[in-house]
């Protein structure tokens, strides 16, 4: 998680800021990958202690959670896998039956929204607008 992360300025230098486009949730596995890729190595402080509220700001189990993860998984995805349409179809059909068979429809068709819009590349903005629409 980049709830914390400790970072040369030599490295923002080589390899850059946080993708913009890919926020909440894939914003740190997508800065790793790059700085992966661009050479750098990760490493892990196992004894820091950060304290991180995590999901305060729409809760676990909520649409906005559910359209933002996969928006941010569908823009990841587009961008590195290997095999994207295989990754999307997999990642998103698991969510969306995974809600479906819990009975809730508003975060299926959330799941759907966020995969497709991140594909399309929507902005960012346009995810929030469909959420209060």
């Amino acid at each position: 998680m980049g709830a914390s992360f400790l970072i040369p300025r030599r490295v923002l230098e080589a390899v850059g800021l946080l993708d913009e486009g890919i926020f909440l949730y894939w914003d740190d596995p997508e800065y790793c990958w790059r700085l992966r890729r661009a050479g750098w190595k990760l490493a892990v402080a196992g004894e820091s202690k950060i304290w991180h509220k995590g999901m305060s700001a729409w809760g676990k189990k909520s649409v906005s959670s559910d359209t933002f993860f996969n928006y941010s998984a569908a823009r990841f995805f587009t961008q590195y896998s290997p095999t994207p349409s295989l990754s999307l179809w997999v990642g998103t059909s698991l969510r969306i039956a995974k809600r479906l068979i819990g009975g809730d429809w508003g975060r299926a068709r959330a799941v759907w929204a966020g995969a497709r819009q991140g594909v399309s590349g929507a902005a960012a903005v346009e995810v929030e607008h469909h959420r209060n629409s």
